[in-house]
Formats: C-alpha cells, sequence, structure tokens
C-alpha cells in the first residue's frame, strides 16, 4: 500500500506506471494506488504543475504522461 504521508513513494510508483504504460487516467492510476481520488487527482495537479507531469485530454478527461525533457 501507498502511503500518503510520503509523496515520494506515490510519485516513484506513478512514475513506474507510466514508464510501462506511457498514459493513464486518474481512474488507471487510483486502481493500481489505493488512495483517495481526490488526493490523487490533486498530487496529479501539483506534478503537472510542478513540470513532471503532461496532461492531455479535456477538463472533465485527463490523461497523463511523463514529461520529456
Amino acid at each position: 500500500m501507498v502511503d500518503v504521508e510520503n509523496p515520494e513513494n506515490v510519485w516513484e510508483e506513478v512514475r513506474k506506471y507510466l514508464s510501462n504504460h506511457s498514459i493513464a487516467s486518474i481512474t488507471d492510476l487510483n486502481r493500481e494506488l489505493p488512495v483517495n481520488r481526490n488526493w490523487l487527482a490533486g498530487f496529479l495537479a501539483a506534478c503537472e504543475s510542478f513540470g513532471f507531469l503532461k496532461r492531455k485530454g479535456t477538463k472533465t478527461f485527463k490523461l497523463y504522461e511523463l514529461h520529456k525533457k
């Protein structure tokens, strides 16, 4: 189980999942990471704002991928 008290562990799990699947929705990631969906959505938005993730899709359907640097 992923501990939300340590976001670095959550990031490692998200990074591993996206490395294997290249793109994922919040639902896909929530199936893999047993954390609160709203918390995960906020976490992914923060990762996007810091440039770790890139988002595609619409306002209601978001797909995330690792940002290539």
